[in-house]
């Protein structure tokens, strides 16, 4: 009897207790990022209200670590159909590696899901910056930016750890962050990554109905979501949608490309003429990609083409998936094809990001020493926090 009664007190727990309950898992959960300790703050408020307002099932989560001009530490929100609570943590500062490292692993462990978004949203500053933080403690009165040169390796040691679920769409909502030398720290993270080579406006429209969407059909992958957004914003320029699985393709493709230049180029590399600029902030600008090469194997009048146009061909058909103006009359009037690249105009100006992945690990490092007579500066290993 005593047995048959423990038995029975186990199966309600089994059964009725939440730590033994299987935990739900999503279809979606959706990831922002928000540092809004700035200029932007007025702009948390709508983007939080259409979030919630666009769900409308239990298909999707959506989880917001957000700063703001408040000081009392940086909230993690968790959205669903039913409710929306906030926590605060210690820190104040959202631009450590630490910090979303330690973010991440809490969503994948508090909201499980099949298929994962992450979105970055705030200012694009310089070439390494993203994600300004005005006041990351108490003392600071310059702030501070999250480097993506940090940032990408966060996020593809994170991808490890999610086993048969997917990072299937990451989205840098950030003024100019659609450069080549950018895009490339975020290789081997999602199935699609999108970005803008322009300025993007705030706070954006395309949240409650995107949601929606995401929701009625969570089966939609990552390309739909990317479309979705386009489809549903209206505070842009141009966005553009990459293959995510190309991006460290693009290593080869550039390594190619370089080497049929400096082979062809018999006497000194001139550097092309200043192009419409994409992207500009303080003594850095960017001209777009296309525009660039071509430019380049002009200027140096190289006879020989096949190269560039396979590289144009693996830009344009398999790199990109999507490239749109949010207006029609906006794409007959500019020019620009979807990614820029950083005109380091001076050695000064190129020794700056020496570092980036970019320039070590492929010949673009190499084209760029050429025209500005600079080194490259392999990156010092720094200690892991994930």
């Amino acid at each position: 009897m005593k047995k048959i009664y423990l038995c029975f007190i186990f199966l309600f727990f089994v059964v009725v207790s939440p730590s033994f309950a299987q935990q739900k898992q999503y279809d979606w959960t959706v990831i922002y990022v928000m540092s809004y300790d700035n200029n932007l703050n007025f702009a948390a408020d709508p983007i939080n209200k259409g979030l919630k307002k666009g769900l409308i099932n239990d298909n999707v989560a959506v989880t917001v670590l957000m700063d703001r001009t408040d000081r009392n530490g940086l909230k993690r929100i968790v959205m669903t159909d039913k409710d929306q609570k906030e926590s605060t943590l210690k820190t104040d500062d959202i631009t450590k590696p630490k910090v979303l490292s330690d973010y991440l692993s809490w969503v994948h462990k508090t909201l499980p899901a099949k298929k994962y978004a992450l979105v970055f949203l705030n200012h694009g500053g310089r070439l390494d910056q993203m994600c300004h933080d005005q006041y990351p403690d108490k003392r600071s009165r310059r702030g501070e930016w999250m480097s993506a040169h940090k940032t990408g390796p966060v996020i593809r040691q994170w991808k490890k750890k999610l086993g048969q679920s997917q990072l299937s769409f990451l989205f840098l909502q950030q003024c100019g962050r659609g450069s080549l030398e950018n895009i490339y720290n975020f290789r081997e993270t999602a199935d699609y990554v999108m970005a803008s080579q322009l300025v993007v406006g705030a706070p954006n429209t395309y949240y409650e109905k995107t949601l929606k969407t995401l929701c009625k059909e969570p089966k939609l992958g990552g390309k739909e979501l990317g479309l979705a957004i386009m489809n549903n914003d209206l505070h842009y320029t141009t966005y553009v949608l990459l293959n995510g699985r190309e991006i460290k393709n693009a290593k080869p493709q550039l390594n190619a490309l370089v080497k049929d230049v400096l082979d062809q180029a018999k006497s000194l590399l001139k550097r092309p003429l200043p192009l419409s600029h994409c992207f500009d902030i303080g003594d850095e600008f960017n001209d777009d990609l296309k525009q660039f090469v071509q430019a380049l194997y002009s200027i140096n009048k190289l006879k020989s083409k096949t190269q560039l146009k396979s590289f144009v061909n693996w830009y344009e058909k398999t790199l990109i998936v999507e490239h749109r103006f949010s207006r029609p009359r906006y794409q007959q009037r500019l020019s620009w094809t979807g990614l820029s690249t950083y005109r380091g105009s001076s050695k000064k100006l190129f020794q700056r990001y020496s570092f980036l992945a970019i320039y070590t690990d492929t010949l673009w490092g190499r084209l760029q020493q050429t025209l500005n007579g600079a080194s490259i500066t392999k990156a010092k290993k720094k200690k892991r926090f994930f």
